[in-house]
């Protein structure tokens, strides 16, 4: 994903989750930092066994979590390195998560300094105005 992630910001070109993932899976997740397993559930809308401390506890990371009919298949921290993937949680995303169909992501570079830079990864084309607003200000706050 972290290829896919630069190659977007470089180019500006966006790309698919489901291209740079080897399995089949039909809602994929973002859970933010030091969110609880209530959250998680939550988010996912069913109780996953594994949700306790499954949240990463460091505002480095995130952990996407791949769904299939109903049960995680997968789930990964995601280093901010590859991608910060703020602009992809719940806060933004109010529609549990995204599938295969909708999943098309773009990336932008964030400036933070003239040696330092990372990733934005957000969706391409958000769904209904309540998204695209929120996007707008999440992506706000990076520039």
């Amino acid at each position: 994903m972290a290829d896919a992630v630069e190659t977007s910001a470089e180019t500006g070109e966006p790309f698919r989750l489901s291209s740079v993932t080897d399995f089949e899976w039909d809602r994929v997740h973002v859970v933010p930092p030091y969110a609880s397993a209530e959250a998680v559930n939550r988010e996912l809308g069913f109780r996953w066994d594994d949700a306790e401390g499954a949240a990463p506890r460091t505002d480095a990371r995130s952990l996407i979590v791949f769904v299939s009919r109903g049960e995680v298949i997968e789930a990964i921290e995601h280093d901010v390195e590859g991608g910060n993937l703020s602009c992809l949680d719940s806060s933004v995303l109010r529609r549990r998560g995204m599938s295969p169909e909708r999943d098309l992501l773009a990336a932008k570079r964030v400036r933070l300094s003239a040696s330092d830079s990372y990733d934005l990864v957000f969706p391409a084309r958000p769904v209904g105005r309540r998204e695209e607003q929120r996007l707008r200000r999440c992506l706000g706050n990076y520039f």
